[in-house]
């Protein structure tokens, strides 16, 4: 009897006492031991294997699948267990499940985004021709106003709604630019 792991795991085996000891092949000494090793070492290879077959391979496809799924990957096959136990069957269903859901999700969000950028974009341009009118109307009301104080307000009125234009134009003319230059914005004023 032999200890391989205490308390885990013992080789035993038995030989006759009579033909022990000198004078016999070593091979014969050693069979009782070698043979439970060769027999415990196939058994934890062919675990392993299983272990390998049954649920590595499935992990393995399953991590290949999420890792593709999150790199962007969108238009990757959808994921498909061969012969997969109840559980794997159940995570690849819920796996595809989920990838369906949020790739929804993603194409609605990007509607949404190329709705709403447009939407903005027509906003400003209503904003930019309002402000361009007013300035336009006070310019003509101001050529023909009779008094000099009369002209003097549509002039000045004429000159802050044109400031209101270039403020205007500073903060949305340049998409994607997070950020306005005061110096330039207050001469351009």
């Amino acid at each position: 009897v032999a200890t391989l792991i205490p308390d885990r795991a013992v080789v035993m085996g038995s030989y006759l006492v009579s033909q022990a000891g000198v004078g016999q092949p070593m091979w014969r000494m050693l069979t009782p031991v070698v043979l439970p090793l060769a027999a415990w070492a196939t058994a934890v290879l062919a675990g392993l294997g299983a272990l390998r077959w049954l649920v590595g391979r499935h992990l393995t496809a399953l991590a290949r699948s999420m890792r593709r799924f999150a790199e962007g990957e969108r238009d990757a096959p959808a994921l498909q267990l061969a012969q997969p136990p109840a559980e794997f069957a159940a995570a690849e269903q819920a796996f595809g499940e989920m990838v369906r859901i949020l790739s929804c999700a993603e194409t609605q969000a990007e509607q949404d985004l190329a709705e709403k950028t447009l939407l903005l974009r027509e906003v400003h341009h209503r904003v930019k021709n309002n402000l361009q009118l007013i300035a336009s109307i006070t310019h003509m009301q101001a050529r023909t106003a009779q008094s000099d104080e009369a002209q003097q307000l549509l002039n000045s009125l004429q000159r802050r709604v044109r400031g209101l234009a270039n403020v205007h134009l500073a903060l949305h003319g340049a998409p994607g630019e997070t950020r306005v230059d005061t110096r330039d914005l207050l001469r351009a004023i």
